[in-house]
């Protein structure tokens, strides 16, 4: 194996092994890459809540399951050294197959431009990055029939409208011949212990959890400047690609019927005992419908669409809007902000279904907020605070709407290829959210008057048994 490494942009060479140890994922086992945000979540008896999110960036962990035989010797140094110093893994997922210059190989190549390398697409913007490659980050090229492989420092990134991403890196690449893969690095910490199972004296598979973080402290983990999954989008900032209503997002991934998917109606409250029996004490007006399920995505597009919607939420933090894959509505008739919606057995009580979405057949989703329900022989006719743009034709179905936000704080990622990757979530809706101005005592508010500008009590006086300002 021949290796050729350009300076590191991040860790000083003590901090980090060169990579001259190089072992292969193997894809007989999914790879799996998790993604980790901190909220704090505050209830109130009301079953109201106050979440704060505490980091702009994820931390992350990488499974990488491996498979190696005849040098045994490299694969133990590898096991050694990952518990020794920080370690650059790559991220096979990742992957980007160029060919020689000019040459084409899926949507990728080399450009005359020295240090320069091309992905096609037609998206425009952020929604054309959908590979962990940004400015300031180390990548590695590997060419499979040599075996060698070369790291390189990526410099810039443009996007062409229309028509690609260009990454500028510091190596010539017109004078590599053949094709080579690169892959983007992530600097990983230290691996304190892992193990290997030996299926003979030459052969052995095991799996390494690798962490990797932006945000934390930098002597062991990932330094800042480096090579992170620093995310496009800052949580609650503009999120391309996705529609709107009341300012948040709509959910629009595809939901893997093959996978289970569990509904759940999740009341706040306990049982408390009282002589012989029980009593409970509830909290909020109702239960809150929760779900989970695995988002399917069967290409980059897809993935990187619902990716960017877990890091526009911050993990828990920001709530979207998403319609009931439940089919339990029937249209009878759309204009304007006027819905029939047919009445199916008993009396509808939309008391508990605050929010109705119409989904055309050409994707466009609108989520409407119920203002009134007048009853009539068999169906109801609903109010909404917009007027719909869809009309009964252009409608394929007609569902309950639900401000939702993600259970936990982590979003796994299960990549099967370079192409499909499985997102098993669960979400839990939230019943109402308002903008609160917190009052300081005395009723100041803190978000008007700074500090200074609240004047402070005095110590307490005898005279008239009153407090002076």
């Amino acid at each position: 194996m021949t290796v050729t490494t350009t300076t590191n942009p991040a860790s000083e060479p003590s901090q980090l092994w060169p990579l001259d140890l190089f072992v292969r994922a193997n894809w007989a086992t999914p790879l799996v890459i998790r993604h980790t945000y901190q909220t704090v979540v505050t209830n109130a008896l009301s079953d109201a809540e106050q979440r704060r999110g505490q980091v702009y960036e994820p931390s992350t962990l990488i499974t990488y399951p491996f498979m190696h035989w005849d040098d045994m010797h490299t694969i133990q140094m590898f096991l050694m050294r990952i518990g020794i110093a920080s370690t650059s893994v790559p991220i096979w997922m990742d992957k980007v197959t160029l060919g020689p210059v000019s040459a084409e190989i899926e949507g990728f190549y080399t450009l005359n431009t020295p240090g320069a390398f091309f992905i096609r697409n037609s998206s425009s913007s952020r929604l054309a990055i959908r590979h962990r490659i940004k400015a300031n980050q180390r990548v590695l090229l590997w060419q499979k029939s040599t075996d060698s492989i070369l790291v390189a420092e990526v410099t810039s990134t443009s996007v062409t409208e229309g028509q690609g991403v260009t990454y500028q890196t510091d190596v010539d690449f017109a004078s590599l011949t053949g094709t080579w893969v690169v892959f983007p690095l992530v600097e990983s910490r230290l691996v304190f212990q892992t193990s290997i199972q030996l299926h003979s004296s030459m052969a052995c598979e095991g799996s390494v959890d690798f962490a990797s973080s932006t945000n934390r402290i930098s002597s062991i983990l990932e330094n800042q400047g480096g090579i992170g999954f620093l995310d496009e989008i800052a949580g609650g900032d503009t999120l391309e690609g996705y529609q709107f209503y009341d300012d948040k997002p709509i959910f629009e991934s595809p939901i893997s019927w093959g996978d289970s998917v569990t509904m759940s109606f999740q009341r706040s409250g306990q049982f408390s005992p009282s002589g012989v029996d029980d009593l409970p004490t509830v909290y909020g007006s109702r239960p809150r419908v929760g779900y989970e399920l695995t988002v399917r995505a069967l290409t980059r597009e897809k993935a990187w669409k619902f990716k960017r919607l877990f890091d526009w939420s911050l993990g828990r933090c920001f709530s979207w809007w998403m319609v009931s894959p439940v089919r339990s509505l029937e249209l009878l008739s759309v204009t304007g902000v006027l819905v029939a919606i047919a009445q199916d057995g008993a009396t509808n009580d939309w008391n508990y279904r605050p929010y109705i979405a119409l989904v055309g057949y050409d994707g466009t989703i609108e989520v409407r907020k119920i203002v009134s329900v007048a009853p009539g022989a068999g169906f109801d006719v609903i109010t909404v605070d917009l007027s719909f743009t869809l009309t009964l034709s252009e409608v394929r179905k007609v569902a309950v709407a639900r401000n939702m936000r993600f259970a936990t704080d982590e979003l796994v990622e299960v990549w099967s290829s370079t192409e499909t990757c499985d997102f098993p979530v669960q979400f839990i809706e939230v019943i109402d959210e308002s903008d609160v101005t917190i009052l300081r005592p005395g009723g100041y508010s803190s978000e008007l008057d700074s500090p200074n500008a609240i004047p402070l009590l005095d110590t307490w006086s005898p005279d008239g048994c009153s407090t002076v300002l």
